[in-house]
């Protein structure tokens, strides 16, 4: 151990491991922000317009929509998601289309789309 030691700090007196070090040290940070500032979701209000969430304000609330679905994936909880969403889309027609409200798509829709996406 005590070699190991003397050979680090052997490493860490060159002026190039100390670079490179900084280097990606800035390039993990640049890649940890990355996730958060691509992230958004439009909040529905109250009155019916929406709000554009961006970065932490966004994940915070996709949390708080998929804190519903958490846990463990069950044969029983996929086919109620896939029930509700073909109740919805024989209801309101596609997602994509235009009469799809968009308040029912974020409370209903967003929160079982993890459970969705595991159906293929």
């Amino acid at each position: 151990m005590h070699l190991f030691c003397l050979e680090v700090k052997r490493m860490l007196k060159s002026q190039r491991t100390l670079i490179l070090l900084a280097i990606a040290f800035v390039l993990s940070l640049g890649t940890a922000y990355l996730p958060i500032a691509f992230e958004s979701i439009n909040q529905p209000n109250p009155d019916g317009s929406k709000t554009m969430l961006d970065g932490i304000a966004a994940i915070e609330y996709k949390r708080e929509l998929y804190a519903t679905v958490n846990g463990e994936v069950t044969p029983e909880r996929v086919s109620d998601a896939l029930e509700t969403y073909q109740n919805l889309v024989n209801k309101y027609g596609p997602i994509e289309g235009e009469f799809f409200p968009l308040l029912v798509n974020i409370e209903q829709i967003v929160p079982i789309r993890p459970l969705l996406k595991a159906l293929p």
